[in-house]
C-alpha cells in the first residue's frame, strides 16, 4: 500500500485518544465494533445501477457501468453488482466518485477498509487511486493500489486498509466527503477495467487491532462443529458467535490446543439462516465479534436447481469428443428461460432422494414424413384447361409448447403430377404418420410451384372437390422444437439458443433453491442421445479435476460459495452403475437468489470440454440423499483364493461379488465373467488371464 500510516504512527495513537476522549460510551475492552458504515457504489441488496443514498455519488453520468462481479468479503452487505469502466474511459487526475459516509461521532477516528472482486480477471493490475477534494474529513492517506486485481481474489475477497479518517467535529448533518480519481494506470493495457465496490468505516477500538478470522463450511443445523480459518499460531482462544435474531450470542469456544490456521470448535445450538462469526484471542486482546457472519444451512441437501450451460463452437462431434474451438464467448443456459443476478431462474428444481434421479434437459422433438402420396382422378370440375394438372406436397405436424412442428421439407412426401385433357377432381392419400395431430397439405396447379396449402386433421387422405378451400400459408417451420428453454446468459442478446446443433458441455449448474446446504451430491452416468460420454470409471477413486473442476474454479460463481466445502472428486463410495461416480461438494454463502454455481469441464484433463449434439437430450443421473441419509461405503472383496489341478483352475472367495477378467494388465477394461459366487472352475490355456471381485 502507498501512503499509508502504520498502526505504530504518533498520529494513529493520539487520533485513538481522542477518538476515546469524545465518546464516553466506548469501553477500552469492548468486543464490538460499535460502529460500522459501509458504502457501497450499487444498489442493494441488488441491482447494477448507482447506489444513490447519499453515501455515494458518480460526477459523471454514463461513465460507469454496473457488473455482476462483487465482492463476497467478511460482513459485506448484501448486493448483487458493482460498478466498472474501462481504464481507457478515464481522464488522469479527474475525480470519478464522492464518498460522503454517515458517521455518527464527532471528531471520532475510523479505519477504512476497501474490498472487490476480481476472479473475473479481467481489472486493473497496476492502475493507483488518488484521493483530493477531502472536505469535513482528515485522511491519513492520499493514494493507494487497493484497487489493483491482486486485492480481489481469491473469493472470500479480503478488505484492505486504506488508512484512518478522522471525522469533522461538528458531527453528524455535515456534507463531508472526499473523491476518487485516477492516478496511474502503471502499465495497464487500457482495455482492462477499474472497480469500484465497497467501502468500510470502522470506528476504532482495541479490538480490532486483533486479526479478524472467518468462518466456513460445512456449516448446518446438523453439523456439531465450525471451522474457523485464519487463526494466528500465537492465539489463545478462539471463540464462536451466533446471531439468530437477538445478535451475535456465544455457542462454543477453543482454548486448548488452538493451532494456526484452521481450527474446528465444537458448538451448540446452530439455527437455520443465523449468521455465524467468530474471533480469535492473542496477547489477552479478544477481537471485535462482527454484527454479521456466515448462513447456516438447514442442514446436508436440500432441495437445488440445476442447469446446463453449453458454449458455442464449430466443430461437430463426436458425442463426449473434447472440443478443439474453444473461442467462442457466446454462453446459453439449457434447462432455463431467464436469468436474474447471472443465475438461471426458473432451472429444474433437484428434491432429495435415497434413489439415483435422472434428470433430462434438452434436445428436440421432430416428426417424420409421411409417404406414398398418390392421387386418383375422379369426376369433377377442380381443375380444368388450361390448369388440368396438379400435385401436392404433405407435411405431417403435431404441436408442442404451443408451437406446430413440421416434418422436414428433406424427404417431403410429393405426389407425382396429376394431369387430364379434360375438367376433374381428384382422391388424395397418403401413409399415415403417428402422432401426427394433421397434415398441411401444399399444391402446386399448372406447374407454377407450391404457393397454396390447406390443413387436414385427424385423416390420411383429402377429398380434393372443392377449388375454393384453398389458402395462400404454406409455411411449414419450424421443423423441431426444443424440449427445454434455453437462454443466452453471459451478453444480453436476444439470441434464444446456439447457432449450431454441436456445443460443449460447459458446466453443471447448480442455483440456490431456499437453502444455503450444505451439498453433497454425487453425478453420473452422462449422456447424450443414446451415448453415454461419462462414466467416471476410466480414472481410479480419489481423482480431482477429472471431466469437472472444484466448484470454487469459476471465477464466475465462486464468490458465492463458501471456502470449504469445496470438492469435485472420483469416487468409488457410490455409483449408479460401474464403480465410480463424482463427488462434488460445496455450500452457498447465502441465500440470496443470485446464488448458482458453474461446474465446469474447462481444462478438466482428457474429460474436458465434451461435445454433445443439441438436437438429442442431454441425461445425468444424480443422487442427493436427504439430510440425516448415511451412505455407507461398499463392502470391499475379499481376496480370491486358487488351486490348480492338472489344467483346471479353481476360485474361491467368500460373499457375492462379481467376477471380472482381462486378458493383459495394460488392458484398460475389465469383461464380467458372468459369476458371482464361489467357486468358479475353469479351464487353463497357457494364456495369461487375470481375476478380480467388483461389488455387485
Amino acid at each position: 500500500m502507498k501512503n499509508i500510516l502504520t498502526s505504530k504512527s504518533p498520529n494513529r495513537i493520539n487520533r485513538r485518544i481522542i477518538a476515546f476522549l469524545g465518546v464516553l460510551s466506548l469501553s477500552a475492552t469492548s468486543l464490538f465494533a460499535s460502529e460500522i458504515v459501509y458504502v457501497t457504489a450499487a444498489t442493494r441488496p441488488s441491482g447494477l445501477t448507482a447506489n444513490a443514498d447519499g453515501q455515494y455519488t458518480e460526477l459523471h453520468a454514463n461513465l460507469l457501468s454496473g457488473t455482476s462481479a462483487f465482492s463476497t468479503a467478511q460482513g459485506a452487505p448484501a448486493r448483487t453488482a458493482s460498478r466498472f469502466r474501462a481504464l481507457s474511459g478515464f481522464t488522469n487526475g479527474e475525480p470519478i466518485v464522492r464518498i460522503s459516509p454517515f458517521l455518527a461521532q464527532p471528531a471520532g477516528i475510523y479505519r477504512v477498509h476497501y474490498t472487490h472482486s476480481s476472479t473475473a480477471n479481467n481489472s486493473s493490475t497496476a492502475a493507483i487511486m488518488g484521493i483530493t477534494n477531502v472536505v469535513g474529513f482528515s485522511l491519513s492517506f492520499s493514494e493507494t493500489d487497493a484497487f489493483q486485481r491482486k486485492y480481489g481474489q481469491p473469493a472470500p475477497q479480503p478488505w484492505t486498509f486504506l488508512g484512518y479518517l478522522t471525522n469533522s467535529p461538528a458531527g453528524p448533518g455535515v456534507s463531508n466527503y472526499f473523491e476518487l480519481f485516477l492516478k496511474d494506470t502503471g502499465a495497464d493495457a487500457l482495455t482492462l477495467r477499474l472497480l469500484v465496490d465497497c467501502f468500510r468505516f470502522t470506528l476504532d477500538e482495541p479490538c480490532l487491532d486483533t486479526p479478524t478470522v472467518n468462518v466456513t463450511g460445512p456449516l448446518g443445523v446438523s453439523v456439531p462443529t465450525v471451522t474457523v480459518t485464519g487463526v494466528a499460531s500465537n492465539a489463545t482462544a478462539v471463540t464462536v458467535y451466533q446471531n439468530s435474531g437477538s445478535g451475535m450470542v456465544q455457542i462454543g469456544t477453543k482454548t486448548t490446543d488452538v493451532t494456526a490456521g484452521n481450527n474446528i470448535v465444537t458448538v451448540t445450538g446452530l439455527v437455520k439462516d443465523a449468521q455465524v462469526a467468530a474471533t480469535q484471542t492473542i496477547a489477552g486482546q479478544q477481537g471485535c465479534v462482527p454484527a454479521t457472519g456466515t448462513f447456516v444451512g438447514g442442514g446436508a441437501n436440500p432441495s437445488v436447481r440445476f442447469a446446463i450451460t453449453i458454449k458455442e463452437t464449430t466443430d461437430l462431434g463426436p458425442v463426449g469428443a473434447s472440443a478443439t474451438n474453444l473461442s467462442s464467448l457466446n454462453l446459453h443456459f439449457v434447462g432455463a428461460s431467464a436469468t436474474s443476478g447471472g443465475a438461471p431462474v426458473d432451472a429444474v428444481v433437484l428434491t432429495p432422494s435415497t434413489n439415483w434421479q435422472t434428470v433430462t434437459i434438452g434436445g428436440k422433438s421432430s416428426i417424420p414424413n409421411s409417404a406414398n402420396v398418390a392421387g386418383t382422378l375422379i369426376a369433377g370440375s377442380t381443375y380444368s384447361p388450361p390448369f388440368a394438372s396438379v400435385a401436392i406436397q404433405v407435411y405431417p405436424f403435431k404441436t408442442l409448447n404451443e408451437s406446430r412442428i413440421y416434418s422436414s421439407a428433406t424427404g417431403v412426401a410429393q405426389s407425382a403430377l396429376v394431369e387430364s385433357a379434360n375438367a376433374f377432381a381428384v382422391n388424395w392419400t397418403w401413409n399415415a404418420v403417428p402422432g401426427a395431430e394433421g397434415y398441411r397439405v401444399l399444391r402446386n396447379v399448372g406447374g407454377f410451384g407450391f404457393l397454396e396449402s390447406t390443413d387436414v386433421i385427424g385423416t390420411n387422405s383429402f377429398s380434393d372437390t372443392d377449388n375454393g378451400i384453398w389458402g395462400g400459408d404454406v409455411n411449414t417451420l419450424p421443423t423441431g422444437s426444443n424440449l427445454s428453454p434455453s437462454i443466452q446468459w453471459n451478453n444480453g442478446t436476444s439470441t434464444n439458443g446456439p447457432a449450431t446443433p454441436w456445443g460443449i458441455l460447459e458446466s453443471l449448474n447448480f442455483k440456490v433453491d431456499s437453502d444455503a446446504g450444505p451439498f453433497n451430491i454425487f453425478v453420473d452416468n452422462i449422456q447424450n442421445g443414446s451415448t453415454v460420454f461419462q462414466t467416471f470409471e476410466t480414472v481410479p477413486s480419489g481423482t480431482q479435476n477429472y471431466g469437472f473442476r472444484s466448484p470454487s474454479f469459476s471465477g464466475t460463481t465462486s464468490g458465492n460459495i463458501l471456502t470449504a466445502p469445496n470438492l469435485a472428486m472420483v469416487t468409488n463410495l457410490v455409483a449408479d452403475t460401474g464403480t465410480n461416480s463424482l463427488n462434488v461438494k460445496f455450500q452457498w454463502n447465502g441465500t440470496n437468489t443470485s446464488r448458482w454455481l458453474r461446474l465446469t469441464t474447462s481444462a478438466a484433463g482428457t474429460a474436458a470440454n465434451p461435445l454433445v449434439n443439441l438436437d438429442d437430450p442431454i441425461t445425468v443421473r444424480l443422487l442427493i440423499v436427504p439430510v440425516g441419509t448415511v451412505i455407507q461405503p461398499p463392502a470391499q472383496p475379499p481376496t480370491i483364493g486358487y488351486s490348480l489341478s492338472g489344467d483346471q483352475l479353481t476360485l474361491t472367495w467368500t460373499g457375492t461379488f462379481n467376477l471380472q477378467s482381462k486378458d493383459s494388465l495394460s488392458d484398460a477394461t475389465w469383461t464380467n465373467v458372468g459369476v458371482n459366487a464361489s467357486p468358479y472352475i475353469t479351464t487353463v490355456t497357457g494364456a495369461a488371464k487375470f481375476y478380480r471381485l467388483q461389488a455387485p
